[in-house]
């Protein structure tokens, strides 16, 4: 029997017009019903996630930064957060000439082009901006070009950092959390909370900081992820995003 599911946000939960199905909400909240627990993992904003659930409550658990913030949707309590050290913060910020994002928990800055982030806010006093967010920044993103991945990746190796690639569309950007975290990590303290054993929880997903999750869990690939993904999974939907989210939920749950 299954306890818990897990999904991805962009480009799994939600469509393109960020919209999640009609079906999947219904599914979703019948799963809910039933007493299984549902969980939002994600790279996104905190704030983004309390945004979809103040209009259709969903999620039991929403872990963000790819790991790095956990909340306990049902108790209104925090149950891990890990931001990045100041100290790591400013050399990270001594990579010159690419677009970066520095994300707290309402708020997305950038320095360069802003790739429609939620909540965006552009930083014009990079000092006064460190100053002010030195112990609220739980990820990084450095958008680059494929001539400039070997610099980059030298380069953030020299701190106690994770790192994740990503694309969207044309755009490639690796997003940079604190050592040893990811995914699987916080869902694993959900499991600890809960009693919950990983083969009893049922993921889904489709970006490369899905994989460790899909790969130690019931992990499934909607059908629009990546390649990796797809071969770590135990199941690939034949529907894109949201509607594949509800073909897992059929698969696996009663409803």
């Amino acid at each position: 029997m299954y306890k818990m599911m897990v999904s991805s946000f962009y480009n799994t939960l939600i469509n393109k017009d960020e919209s999640i199905a009609l079906d999947t909400m219904l599914n979703i909240d019948r799963i809910r019903s039933k007493g299984i627990l549902f969980t939002v993992s994600t790279s996104a904003l905190f704030r983004t996630i309390i945004y979809y659930n103040d209009s259709y409550v969903f999620s039991d658990y929403i872990s963000c930064y790819n790991g790095a913030y956990l909340y306990d949707m049902n108790n209104d309590k925090v149950l891990y957060k890990k931001n990045i050290p100041v100290t790591t913060l400013k050399k990270l910020i001594k990579l010159k000439g690419f677009d970066m994002a520095f994300c707290t928990l309402n708020d997305t800055y950038y320095i360069g082009r802003s790739y429609n982030y939620d909540f965006s806010i552009e930083i014009t006093d990079l000092d006064d901006f460190v100053s002010f967010h030195k112990n609220d920044i739980y990820q990084i993103i450095i958008h680059y070009k494929k001539k400039d991945l070997d610099e980059i990746i030298k380069y953030i190796k020299q701190f106690n950092v994770n790192y994740f690639f990503k694309t969207n569309g044309k755009d490639t950007f690796i997003e940079i959390i604190y050592k040893d975290i990811d995914k699987l990590n916080s869902i694993k303290m959900i499991c600890d909370k809960k009693k919950i054993k990983l083969n009893e929880v049922v993921s889904v997903g489709g970006n490369s900081n899905d994989l460790n999750l899909i790969s130690n869990t019931i992990g499934n690939c909607v059908k629009n992820g990546e390649k990796e993904v797809k071969k770590a999974a135990k199941y690939v939907t034949k529907l894109d995003r949201s509607l594949g989210v509800n073909e897992v939920i059929l698969k696996y749950f009663e409803v």
